[in-house]
């Protein structure tokens, strides 16, 4: 063990939620520690519950697909909700995307709706695209292609390819 990752180690036994957030990592990826899936789950949930976004990311994706943890959209979506309060776009946006579909919590279009203009804000370009169905399919809302369109075309021109696809299924339709 090479003495960076000595010191990693320090500290993140000290607290430091950065340093457990590496070490989460790396023990999942597998690299540079041997891949421990139960491991990156202790460090990067201590990680997480002291505020460390990313780790609140990783967290939550781990239980969305079940990577290393029993599979659980509800947990999946309090991890993912914490990064959110905090401004995290991605979480944001996969908020957006379980309340569109009703994973882990009560389907909501209104909250969905929220969550992806939110993501918007804070520059998430695929929410462009989700909330463009949104308004494609009148979930949660008056059905508005135009809107739709307008949503999908920021998508594309940001260089969303799903966004395209969905911008030139539009003009087609």
């Amino acid at each position: 063990m090479t003495q960076d990752i000595k010191a990693l180690f320090v500290a993140a036994e000290n607290g430091d939620a950065s340093a457990q957030c590496t070490l989460g990592e790396m023990y999942y990826i597998g690299k540079v520690l041997y891949k421990d899936n139960e491991k990156a789950c202790k460090w990067l949930k201590k990680s997480a519950k002291q505020g460390n976004i990313f780790a609140q990311d990783f967290i939550g994706a781990m239980y969305f697909d079940g990577n290393g943890v029993t599979q659980s959209y509800e947990n999946a979506c309090i991890w993912w909700h914490k990064a959110a309060e905090k401004g995290d776009s991605w979480a944001q946006n996969k908020l957006g995307c379980m309340y569109k579909n009703g994973l882990g919590v009560k389907k909501n279009y209104i909250l969905a709706h929220f969550w992806f203009k939110i993501a918007i804000c804070n520059g998430y370009i695929e929410a462009y695209y989700n909330l463009g169905q949104m308004f494609e399919f009148g979930l949660g809302c008056d059905k508005d292609l135009h809107i739709a369109n307008k949503l999908y075309g920021m998508a594309c021109k940001a260089g969303l390819k799903v966004g395209c696809d969905a911008l030139m299924h539009l003009e087609k339709s």
